[in-house]
């Protein structure tokens, strides 16, 4: 136990400045409280010391208790700042060391000094007596409310014992084993020098338990809930004491707790600063409580006295009321005396309140320790709660705006929960009107830079009360509601499997905030709308829910595209936009407003609906009729909710619209999908001119599905794919390369999804499909004809389209005698003097990309066959599907052996040259069983070996790609003696990309067939200045082929040749993306 001699202090401004140090030590540098605060603080802490270090003079032996209150002023203009500012300047905190004396050694010699030591737990202390509230409240069955109460009377029987045995249990919980006497805390005035010396002795242990910071992680039972029953101990002992009148009769009670515990609130241990914060904070959520059972008790007594009041106002008025008007004062009198002694406790409480919170929480809110400046937080807002006149003012709320930028997640995570619920407190929103004026910005800024998803979903939630409050401007509303559009290629994008909820919280911010406007516009309007309402079918409510929805997307997607978005051209297929409507628009479909009462047959009927034929509507036309981008998005939430309705329970939107599951949940979905599909005529009609792409969109989730043919519905699919497959045959489409950012917002890329699922079955849509096919063969052999290549890579354009499963073997019948055609005009495009005009409008790539088709497809149904049919005629075979391809052989060899002006299409030749070589070598190991038939025909009548002319020109494009990265790195390369390559001439966009992928397929074709040596040695002479994914390029290990027969007995799902598509089958296709990591995600061939 501490024993210590009484010490003489003496009142320096040094004393002072410690003492001050020591109250903002543990605090978080880089941030301060207002400057009425820091005021408040200082006073209460200066005569503190006074009465601390003056001792007896001047002052009674009872502590005298801290009288300041806070001015209630509001005063946001101070924020948190770089310290805490406590009157004394930066340079008089700085610590100095004292100035001693020198002297000369001792030239003595000395035996060793032994060291005292400090046991690290009790098993190493002799007779230890173990404190006995930390004993009792570390078994699981207590009564703590027994317990307290016992505590209590020891508290009145000997005060300083009982505070001895809190402190000791406070210290125990901390796992400190140094504890205090009784003579340790008889004065308070000593209380820093005894935590000074108590925080030495717990830094000494060599290990320390800590049972109030890690028993609620403890598996076993009487150490789960020990943190829970400390501060229900703490709590029922001011419960008890409030019941006995000790609270009120004896103010040492709080003023020797608060004093203590307010001591070790400064300790440099955090074990001990924390115990002592939450106990301290305990108090003054107990105190909350008792106060305010006191304030409802002055309510009622001055209550009880209004109404005595005026019945001793009637009584004086009547006669013969002598007894009846005595009893009435006396009665009166008990009550104001009741009335006053309620009052007398509430002013008293709360001066203990207020003593709490300017010596624990002013200072630990910001604590270095994050779980202090949570459990201040969390507090905070009990104290709110629970006392809301009090603490429902300004001067507190402004903690926690303080504290939403903390640099700890849990604790912002903690303040913005409390604030949310404040928010959704209907009796508290009034008082929080000038805490969102000044920390509304802060709140949106969050919204878009916070890292953590749940803190960022918290943000938004808030937001969302205080638009429902009328509190954001409309400029603050878009700007929130524009991060409902932000995807993985922004840099603010919310990774991780949460961006969904965030995506959910923002749909639901956009409703409430068009909830509200319309609650406005139809109080302003209500006659307006209900005239209106009586001239319509459709409900006007509903048209001005939709139109107001619709526009605030129109307005966030602009602000999204201008201010928000990263990149202007979206690299990746889910990132396009008819991609993200969908994904929006299932969002707020699955909202109970945008959904309920029939709403998608009422979208329909908004889209469908002429408003210039209704004269009554002109009053709030303006209000009501979609605009071309307005349209767009309605229309989207009509191909939101087809695509929730078919894709069903697979759909993660689906049991939000039926949210139990009925026998008739399906009806019901088909009910709805059949009132879609009777208005899909009308619907067509109104989008076949500026919303094509969004009902390919939605056509194509109901053909996927089947749709029409579950409800006997095939005469309306049949008519609606006739109309698309002639706008598709009549409209001039744009060439696009492939896998392109732009193609995938291409109504091109819409028409490729549709033949995917088209339903060839039925027999009206096979012969249409037929004959879209047949007139466009017969519209390429009239362009090859006439020399056309313009038209000839428009008309490829179309038919590359068809290439969908759905309809690719009607693509094949028609392209396959145009074979030669199409190779001898694709062999002649480097003389076309079209040339640049097809390379600018990417018709080009349209003949490369005929020539992989036919040859993928060629390959794939030739493997399939040997495989499914191992006893087929190989030679009849080989020769029904490779004959066909020599002459794409004959022209990809005269294509590289060109040496195409244009850089461009030079490439595309190369790269379609190794590509269909690579693939061709490939071929053998696909046939194991049959790979001497197959060598045997490629030497007699197929060779596929490159030529060595061919590897030249394959060399040659390397070296311009070489030297454009060269340029672009600033680097020296080496070379060697017969390199003749004008490299100024010729210009290249994202060669680094190119020249990878480039190296890629060379590597490939090296690993299949083996080109010279000379040729891979100059690839790799200068991988030391190319770049890191240049030589990851090189250094990845292809998997090695070996010409390996199939084993006679095989598994059951070996056997079956698994279902390949034209690109699944290239080889080069789908080991080349692997060769290259995330810097150049697209690099898929």
């Amino acid at each position: 136990m501490l024993r210590r001699e009484p010490t003489t202090i003496k009142l320096t401004p040094d004393d002072v400045k410690e003492f001050y140090r020591e109250q903002t030590y543990n605090t978080i540098s880089g941030s301060s409280e207002p400057a009425e605060n820091q005021n408040l603080a200082t006073e209460t802490q200066q005569r503190s010391i006074k009465e601390r270090i003056l001792g007896e003079r001047g002052r009674s032996q009872r502590s005298t208790r801290l009288q300041a209150h806070p001015d209630r002023s509001l005063n946001y203009s101070v924020d948190l700042s770089d310290s805490e500012s406590s009157g004394v300047s930066e340079k008089e905190n700085e610590y100095q060391p004292n100035k001693r004396a020198t002297r000369k050694p001792n030239k003595t010699s000395r035996g060793p000094k032994r060291r005292k030591t400090v046991p690290n737990n009790i098993d190493q202390l002799e007779n230890f007596q173990e404190n006995p509230i930390f004993e009792t409240l570390s078994h699981a069955e207590v009564a703590v409310a027994e317990l307290a109460a016992s505590w209590l009377d020891q508290f009145e029987e000997d005060k300083y014992d009982a505070v001895k045995d809190m402190l000791n249990f406070v210290l125990r919980a901390c796992g400190c084993v140094t504890l205090v006497a009784k003579h340790d805390v008889a004065n308070a005035d000593s209380s820093k020098e005894t935590v000074a010396e108590i925080q030495a002795m717990f830094e000494k242990q060599g290990s320390h338990e800590y049972p109030l910071g890690l028993a609620g992680n403890s598996k076993n039972a009487n150490w789960k809930d020990f943190k829970k029953r400390c501060l229900e101990f703490v709590d029922q002992v001011l419960v008890a004491a409030s019941e006995k009148g000790t609270l009120y009769e004896d103010d040492e009670l709080v003023e020797l707790l608060v004093t203590w515990l307010g001591a070790l609130t400064t300790s440099n241990a955090r074990p001990l600063r924390y115990a002592s914060t939450l106990l301290c904070l305990q108090m003054e959520t107990t105190l909350c409580s008792l106060v305010a059972q006191t304030s409802t008790a002055v309510n009622r007594a001055q209550r009880q006295l209004t109404n005595e009041q005026r019945n001793i106002d009637n009584l004086l008025k009547k006669a013969r009321s002598g007894a009846k008007l005595a009893a009435a004062k006396d009665r009166a009198a008990q009550i104001e005396q009741n009335c006053q002694l309620y009052s007398e406790h509430k002013t008293y409480l709360e001066t203990f309140l207020q003593d709490i919170f300017n010596t624990t929480f002013a200072h630990r809110y910001r604590d270095t320790d994050a779980q202090i400046r949570q459990e201040c937080v969390r507090h905070l807002s009990y104290w709110i709660d629970l006392y809301p006149e009090y603490f429902l003012e300004s001067i507190y709320i402004r903690y926690l705006g303080w504290l939403m930028t903390d640099q700890d997640v849990a604790v912002r995570h903690e303040v913005l929960r409390v604030v949310l619920r404040l928010y959704q407190t209907q009796s508290m929103v009034a008082a929080l009107r000038q805490f969102t004026s000044h920390f509304k910005e802060k709140l949106i800024e969050m919204a878009f830079y916070e890292t953590d998803a749940r803190v960022r979903s918290n943000c938004v939630q808030v937001l969302t009360e205080i638009s429902r409050m009328g509190f954001l401007d409309t400029e603050e509303v878009v700007k929130v509601a524009s991060l409902i559009f932000v995807d993985d290629e922004d840099l603010i994008f919310q990774k991780g499997r949460t961006a969904t909820r965030l995506v959910k919280d923002l749909a639901k911010f956009i409703a409430t905030v068009e909830a509200q406007s319309l609650a406005e516009f139809m109080e302003s309007n209500s006659a307006t709308v209900e005239k209106v309402a009586g001239s319509l079918e459709l409900s006007v409510k509903d048209l001005l829910k939709f139109h107001g929805m619709s526009q605030m997307l129109v307005e966030a997607e602009r602000y999204y595209n201008s201010d928000v978005a990263t990149k202007a051209i979206k690299m990746r297929s889910y990132n396009s936009r008819p991609a993200k409507l969908v994904r929006v628009c299932q969002n707020l479909f699955a909202l109970p407003r945008y959904h309920a009462d029939g709403a998608l047959e009422t979208l329909c009927g908004y889209i469908l609906y002429d408003f210039s034929a209704n004269a009554e509507i002109a009053k709030i036309q303006h209000h009501i009729e979609l605009s071309h981008a307005q349209a767009f998005f309605v229309l989207g939430l009509i191909s939101a909710a087809a695509t929730i309705y078919c894709e069903a329970d697979a759909n993660e939107f689906h049991q939000q619209l039926f949210a139990k599951k009925q026998d008739d949940q399906t009806n019901d979905r088909m009910l709805y999908l059949g009132k879609l599909v009777a208005q899909l005529d009308l619907l067509f009609d109104v989008c076949k001119k500026t919303h094509l792409s969004v009902f390919l969109g939605l056509f194509t989730q109901l053909v996927k599905h089947r749709v029409c043919e579950t409800l006997d519905q095939t005469e309306t699919e049949t008519k609606i794919t006739a109309q698309l497959l002639k706008t598709f045959r009549e409209d001039q489409l744009s060439s696009y390369a492939p896998e392109s950012p732009e193609y995938f917002n291409s109504i091109n890329f819409q028409f490729a999804q549709l033949f995917e699922h088209l339903n060839i079955d039925m027999v009206e849509v096979s012969l249409k499909v037929d004959e879209v096919a047949q007139e466009l063969a017969e519209e390429l052999t009239l362009a090859i004809k006439d020399a056309d290549r313009l038209q000839v890579g428009s008309t490829l354009c179309k038919m590359m389209l068809l290439r969908g499963s759905a309809t690719k073997s009607r693509l094949l019948t028609q392209l396959m005698p145009l074979i030669d055609d199409i190779c001898s005009c694709t062999a002649s495009l480097p003389l076309s003097d079209e040339l640049d005009e097809l390379v600018a409008s990417n018709k080009a790539s349209e003949y490369f990309t005929c020539l992989l088709f036919l040859v993928a497809e060629n390959l794939e149904t030739l493997t399939n066959k040997l495989k499914v049919d191992p006893d087929a005629e190989v030679l009849d075979e080989l020769h029904r599907h490779l004959s066909p391809l020599a002459p794409v052989k004959r022209a990809l060899l005269d294509l590289v052996a060109s040496r195409a002006q244009n850089i461009d299409i030079w490439y595309a030749v190369c790269n379609l040259y190794l590509d269909v070589f690579t693939t061709l070598n490939l071929l053998k190991y696909y046939v194991g069983p049959h790979k001497d038939v197959l060598e045997h025909f490629f030497d007699t009548e197929m060779s596929v070996e490159p030529l060595s002319s061919s590897q030249e020109c394959l060399l040659q494009l390397f070296l311009i790609l070489e030297a454009q990265v060269a340029s672009e790195k600033q680097v020296e390369l080496d070379r060697t003696e017969h390199e003749d390559v004008n490299f100024e001439t010729t210009q290249m966009d994202d060669c680094e990309r190119k020249l990878c992928t480039f190296v890629a397929k060379l590597m490939l074709l090296d690993k299949t067939v083996g080109l010279e040596t000379s040729i891979i040695s100059r690839v790799k002479l200068n991988r030391a200045v190319l770049g890191t994914l240049f030589n990851e390029v090189l250094d990845y290990e292809q998997v090695e082929i070996k010409e390996e027969e199939q084993p006679k007995e095989q598994p059951q799902e070996q056997q079956e040749p698994p279902e390949q598509s034209s690109d699944q089958f290239l080889h080069t296709n789908t080991s080349v993306p692997n060769l290259l990591p995330e810097p150049v995600p697209d690099l898929v061939l």
